[in-house]
């Protein structure tokens, strides 16, 4: 399986790219997921205008972000804390209803060896 993989790639070799270098401005629009309340949309792009931000506004930026990330913070603690409590809840359900069947299982075998022991007696 290695081979065709290493076939795969080696087929892609004869295409040539532009080397592209990276930094940090390219990855500053990325989408956060649904669940999140954060707004990419509120950071301030760090484009070729970002000396025209003020080192105070920056700085309240940070803080601004910084809250809303704690406040997340402990959002995910407190519904983290909710399904282990949920979880914990349906544990303990399961094993209360495990031993209900267990002590059902029980009755049943103690039933059927006492007709078992009553048919030997009446065969006799």
């Amino acid at each position: 399986m290695e081979s065709t993989s290493s076939q795969a790639f080696d087929s892609d070799e004869s295409e040539t790219f532009p080397a592209k270098s990276y930094d940090d401005r390219d990855f500053v629009n990325v989408e956060f997921s649904e669940s999140t309340d954060l707004d990419p949309n509120k950071v301030p792009w760090r484009g070729s205008g970002k000396n025209s931000i003020s080192q105070d506004e920056k700085d309240k930026r940070i803080k601004e972000l910084t809250l809303e990330l704690y406040n997340e913070k402990q959002r995910s603690k407190r519904r983290c804390a909710a399904y282990q409590e949920q979880v914990c809840m349906l544990l303990k359900f399961i094993d209360e209803h495990t031993d209900n069947l267990s002590k059902s299982v029980q009755d049943i075998i103690h039933n059927i060896r006492t007709l078992e022991k009553e048919q030997l007696k009446d065969s006799d």
